[in-house]
């Protein structure tokens, strides 16, 4: 509590200053090429406890999987988001818990044998069916027999295969693709897509997806940025009715709302930390959160060590993929060196 008083934590110019003397601070020792720990034959960031997964982020106990981000306890599956609990042979899915041969759906719980369908739980044998719940052998909604939607099934895929849907710009979804972007009822930058894979709108309306043109905010603060008070100790128990205006003032791309409130227990909460109040807006603030991770893509980087006493002469010669890009700043080492150095 000493430190934090000498640093001056309470008053926003201390506050900042603390974080860059953190950031020089870290640059000055090397850091793993990869987010993670007892992996074995694991590429990608942020991975735990996983055995040969390809350019997979955010995820632990996986095995045998590629494109896989969010996954938790799965294996053998292949390029889906958040899919968890035990799932295995899972292809193309967004949302799934404890599933087995399930492809191309979105949330999707506790089934098996299941294509091309929507919200559907605890059922098995689907196709192209949307909200069910605790049933079997069903096609577009319709129930048939086991026999009868065995015999259909095959007839449809090769349907799909040889005259595959086509979308408002031409581009053909065939069986083994997902659903038409075209079919998002969402715009791209109203999902978190954007926090991974930016794209202008262009961008994203050359690739199919949609893009929700943005509303005329209508705010008018009653305090601009520069008038918040700079210590928490100065701020009255009327902020909270204040519209705070946000110093970015919508010339990020964090689709700044350029104003924003304080709620009584957010008030509550920094001053019991004893830390200022923002002057960015809630959306604005996860940018910069966001911004401090690295992103979900991968380059082929050797390893920056030049140590005499970790094993190797002069240079180390390990290559490896990292979500560390090139030109960065900080000195990348593999596995093997940055153990050495740390222990």
């Amino acid at each position: 509590m000493k430190r934090a008083a000498e640093l001056e934590l309470h008053t926003r110019e201390g506050l900042a200053k603390t974080r860059e003397d953190a950031k020089k601070f870290h640059a000055r020792f090397p850091v793993k090429y990869m987010h993670g720990m007892r992996n074995v034959n694991v590429t990608g960031d942020y991975i735990s406890n996983s055995k040969n997964a390809e350019f997979s982020f955010d995820s632990e106990e996986i095995e045998d999987c590629k494109f896989i981000n969010h996954g938790h306890g799965i294996k053998d599956s292949y390029d889906s988001y958040v899919l968890v609990d035990k799932s295995e042979r899972v292809c193309e899915v967004v949302s799934g818990i404890t599933l087995s041969n399930v492809a191309y759906s979105y949330c999707v719980w506790h089934n098996y044998d299941v294509f091309y369908s929507d919200t559907c739980e605890n059922s098995h044998h689907l196709f192209g069916s949307v909200s069910l719940r605790k049933k079997e052998y069903s096609i577009l909604n319709k129930q048939y027999s086991k026999e009868e939607y065995e015999t259909l099934l095959p007839k449809l895929v090769e349907h799909m295969k040889t005259k595959p849907f086509k979308d408002e710009k031409g581009i053909a979804w065939t069986y083994g693709d997902f659903f038409p972007r075209s079919f998002c009822p969402f715009g791209y930058n109203e999902s978190v897509a954007p926090e991974y894979f930016p794209l202008t709108e262009q961008e994203a309306l050359n690739r199919g997806f949609s893009w929700q043109k943005e509303e005329r905010k209508q705010y008018e603060p009653t305090m601009r940025a520069e008038n918040i008070p700079d210590q928490i100790g100065n701020v009255a128990d009327d902020i909270i009715k204040e519209i705070l205006g946000c110093v970015h003032n919508g010339t990020c791309n964090d689709q700044c709302t350029t104003a924003f409130k304080i709620t009584p227990d957010e008030l509550a909460l920094y001053r019991h930390l004893n830390i200022p109040l923002p002057t960015l807006c809630f959306t604005c603030r996860h940018g910069e959160r966001t911004a401090r991770r690295n992103p979900r893509k991968l380059w082929q980087r050797s390893c920056m060590c030049k140590e005499k006493t970790h094993q190797h002469s002069v240079e180390c010669a390990n290559i490896f993929e990292t979500s560390y890009a090139p030109g960065r700043p900080e000195k990348v080492y593999c596995e093997s060196c940055y153990q050495q150095e740390v222990m």
